[in-house]
């Protein structure tokens, strides 16, 4: 398996085989890709940004990320979870949207702070 390693700016190109006891990694230019490269392997992750729908008529999204990585397998899920959302504005910077939005325990938090559209901003 081929994988562009993302830990720093070098962007190794790895190769990941199975090997008689266990994973061999090679292409990294530095330690950190060989654990990158299993977890990529073993467990690929991701952290998960889109957004949510508001009933403000004017403001219709607000944007939101997962508080750390999630298994790619879940984002699936989550997302079905979050587009059947509707929240009232206002919401905070930081402050949780969906608590334990999956099995892993991430929670998925808001990236911006947005008012109602009928408040001035001072």
């Amino acid at each position: 398996m081929k994988i562009i390693c993302t830990l720093c700016p070098n962007g190794c190109s790895l190769v990941v085989k199975p090997s008689g006891d266990g994973l061999t990694v090679s292409g990294n230019r530095c330690p950190r890709g060989v654990q990158y490269g299993r977890d990529e392997y073993t467990d690929p992750r991701r952290v998960l940004t889109a957004a949510v729908r508001t009933t403000d008529p004017e403001i219709r999204c607000a944007p939101v990320k997962s508080d750390r990585s999630i298994p790619k397998a879940e984002i699936k899920n989550v997302l079905k979870t979050l587009y059947a959302r509707r929240v009232p504005l206002p919401v905070t910077i930081g402050n949780v949207c969906i608590a334990n939005c999956c099995p892993s325990g991430a929670s998925l938090v808001y990236t911006r702070t947005l008012k109602p559209s009928g408040e001035q901003l001072h």
